[in-house]
């Protein structure tokens, strides 16, 4: 079992599934990293030595913006749009679809009151 990146990988999925566990990296992105490090998608992160770790984790803080950063990039957008007063932060606001969705007979979901 290994600690990376604020995630706990536990050696039971290949290396491209075991990064897509981490907020910001999806499956085509593990996949891009795999192939730029040199790294065998179907290995597994405790097969990894510790050169190829530290190759891995200089890579995606390089060029990636994962995990909590990530998480905080996003929320303090959206709070930048309901306080511009934009119909988008509107619609976050009030918990609504704001993507153009229709709530007539979908997003029942997101209308509903939260507690």
């Amino acid at each position: 079992m290994g600690y990376l990146f604020e995630t706990r990988f536990l050696n039971k999925k290949y290396l491209n599934y075991e990064l897509m566990q981490v907020y910001g990296i999806g499956s085509k992105e593990s996949l891009k990293i795999c192939r730029s490090l040199g790294l065998q998608k179907k290995s597994y992160f405790k097969d990894l030595k510790k050169s190829q770790i530290l190759k891995l984790k200089k890579f995606v803080e390089n060029n990636m913006i994962i995990g909590s950063v990530l998480k905080n990039t996003k929320r303090n957008h959206i709070k930048k749009l309901i306080q511009v007063r934009s119909y988008r932060g509107s619609r976050h606001k009030n918990k609504l679809p704001c993507r153009g969705q229709r709530t007539c007979t979908n997003a029942k979901t997101p209308r509903r009151v939260r507690l």
